[in-house]
C-alpha cells in the first residue's frame, strides 16, 4: 500500500473517526469528596456519583464514596482518610488526586494538613468550597430558636437514615461553615502542605450576573449576594477562590453535581468537568 492510498486524518472530522469519549491519561486516581447534605444522595448512590461516572467514561480511575453528610470537619476528614488509604491499597498507586466539592474542600484541606499527606496527595482541587465560610450558614444559625431546633432535628434524622454508621451533627457542621469560624479558627490553624498543588474552581449565577439560577435557590442567592456578592446559591465566588484559581463556572451549586441542571447549562456541565480533568492532565497528575 502506498502512502497515497491512505486517507489523510485531516480529511475526516474527529467526531466521525473517534466517536468514543476522549481518554484522560491521569497518573494517579481521583478521590471525589462530597459536601454537606444529602440532596443528591436521594437521587444517586452518592452525591458525586454522576461526576464519577463521567470521569470513568473518559478513562479516569475515579472514586465517589460516601461519608457522614452532616458532621464536623474533623469527623468527616477522618472518614476521608480511611477511604484514601483503601484507594491507595486497591489501586496500587503511590498518590491520589483529590477533587473536593463544597464542604469536602474544608475536610480535605484539614486532613492533608493534620496528617501531612504530601507524600500521598498529589493535588487538591476544590470546587465551590466555602474557603472563607458562607453567610448562608450564618443565616441558618440565626433563624428563630424553635424553627432552628426543628430544622436541625429533621436534618439529623435524615442524615442518620442515609448514613447510620456515624451520628449526624448538622448544627456542629454548620457552625464550622460560618465565616467567623473559618477566618477565626480554621484558616489560622490549617495550612497548605508543601509539595501538594492546590487548585480551585468557583461559580456564580443569578443576582449580579447574566446567568439564570434555579428558582429554588433564588432566596439563598439573594441573601448571599447582599453579604458577599455574586455566588452560586450556596457559596460566593470570592469564598471559593483558593490556591491557583482556574475559572468561574455559571453552574449553580446543585447543578455542579447534576441536580436540577437547567437546559441552559447542560453544555457547561460537560465543559466544566472536562476542564477539571484537563487541569490534572496538564499538571502531570
Amino acid at each position: 500500500m502506498n502512502n497515497e492510498d491512505l486517507i489523510s486524518p485531516e480529511s475526516l472530522p474527529s467526531s466521525r473517526m473517534f466517536p468514543q469519549p476522549s481518554i484522560r491519561p491521569l497518573r494517579y486516581p481521583v478521590l471525589l469528596c462530597h459536601g454537606y447534605g444529602t440532596i443528591a444522595g436521594f437521587i444517586t448512590p452518592s452525591p458525586l456519583h454522576k461526576v464519577c461516572m463521567y470521569m470513568r467514561k473518559h478513562g479516569v480511575c475515579a472514586f465517589a464514596p460516601n461519608v457522614v453528610p452532616y458532621g464536623r470537619i474533623e469527623v468527616r476528614s477522618a472518614e476521608w482518610l480511611k477511604i484514601l488509604g483503601m484507594i491507595l491499597k486497591e489501586t496500587g498507586s503511590r498518590k491520589v488526586n483529590i477533587v473536593a466539592y463544597s464542604m469536602g474542600g474544608l475536610d480535605t484541606r484539614y486532613m492533608i494538613h493534620k496528617h501531612q499527606l504530601q507524600d500521598v496527595v498529589a493535588s487538591l482541587t476544590t470546587v465551590s468550597s466555602p474557603n472563607s465560610g458562607s453567610s448562608l450558614a450564618d443565616f441558618t444559625l440565626s433563624t428563630p430558636g424553635a424553627l432552628r431546633k426543628q430544622f436541625m432535628k429533621f436534618t439529623d434524622l435524615v442524615g442518620n437514615r442515609v448514613y447510620p454508621s456515624i451520628p449526624s451533627d448538622a448544627r456542629g457542621a454548620l457552625e464550622q461553615l460560618t465565616r467567623s469560624y473559618i477566618s477565626g479558627t480554621f484558616s489560622k490553624h490549617v495550612k497548605d502542605a508543601p509539595g501538594v498543588r492546590y487548585f480551585s474552581f468557583s461559580a456564580a449565577c443569578g443576582k449580579g450576573t447574566e446567568e439564570p439560577i434555579n428558582s429554588s435557590l433564588m432566596l439563598f442567592n439573594r441573601l448571599i449576594f447582599e453579604k458577599e456578592g455574586i455566588n452560586d446559591g450556596f457559596v460566593s465566588r470570592e469564598s471559593a477562590i483558593y490556591g491557583d484559581h482556574i475559572r468561574t463556572t455559571s453552574l449553580s451549586h446543585l447543578e455542579q453535581i447534576k441536580v436540577g441542571l437547567m437546559r441552559e447549562h447542560k453544555k457547561e456541565w460537560n465543559i466544566f468537568w472536562d476542564d477539571v480533568m484537563d487541569l490534572l492532565v496538564d499538571a502531570g497528575f
